[in-house]
């Protein structure tokens, strides 16, 4: 089952006609805003981190 937030934006998604939405996993997304460089992406690396390591 769903969590309710995760099937409310994907029934959000779908009313707007988004029939796929593009994931990518935590790692490649830490590396993408790693490589970018900009303040604000390295500091979304970083809430990555904590967060899959908290999970």
């Amino acid at each position: 089952m769903l969590p309710n937030d995760l099937r409310e934006l994907l029934l959000a998604l779908n009313e707007h006609g988004v029939e796929y939405l593009h994931v990518i996993s935590a790692e490649d997304l830490i590396r993408n805003k790693t490589a970018v460089g900009r303040l604000q992406d390295l500091a979304d690396a970083e809430a990555v981190r904590r967060a899959a390591k908290d999970s």
